[in-house]
């Protein structure tokens, strides 16, 4: 099995013939539109290749027919699954940009060197994504910006952000 990207996750099926509505993971939801097969599965391990037979995007998310699934149970079994594709189909992204499941996992510290604890979840939201940290028991949320993330090391699983006040202070 090849190293796969999470790019949707199924919500339900939708109609009496198997189709699933997917929210989509990906800044792109026409991506899908490009897709002859996907993997899903509950994580990377467990996922199958399934062949993908039609494709609607709408604002409403991503609407999917699998080759194989032909009825609303069929299709209900698949709910709670991630859609993947394979690295090789990533979509190439800007410099600076990361995937969620590179920055999920790696060590927050300060530019001073001071440890905060490590990224448990990336947050979207319009103006840029959130990075929640959990330090001890508490969850402290970091802006992906620039003015506050000075340095992303992929190689030593690290983050350096300048710590502004107010940032790191206790509720």
């Amino acid at each position: 099995m090849p190293g796969l990207i999470a790019i949707g996750y199924i919500t339900k099926s939708v109609g009496l013939r198997g189709e699933m509505k997917v929210i989509p993971l990906t800044d792109d939801p026409e991506r899908f539109h490009d897709l002859a097969s996907v993997w899903i599965g509950a994580d990377d391990t467990t996922a199958r290749e399934r062949q993908l037979t039609e494709c609607r995007v709408t604002s409403k998310g991503v609407f999917l027919k699998i080759a194989s699934i032909e009825d609303k149970n069929a299709a209900e079994t698949l709910r709670g699954s991630y859609v993947f594709v394979a690295e090789k189909m990533a979509i190439k992204l800007d410099p600076g940009s990361h995937f969620i499941h590179e920055i999920v996992g790696l060590t927050v510290e300060t530019e001073e060197g001071e440890e905060i604890g490590k990224v448990t979840d990336v947050q979207k939201y319009p103006a840029q994504d959130i990075w929640v940290v959990q330090r001890g028991a508490r969850e402290i949320l970091i802006p992906a910006v620039k003015e506050i993330v000075r340095q992303v090391n992929l190689k030593e699983k690290r983050i350096t952000i300048r710590a502004i006040e107010g940032l790191l202070d206790s509720d």
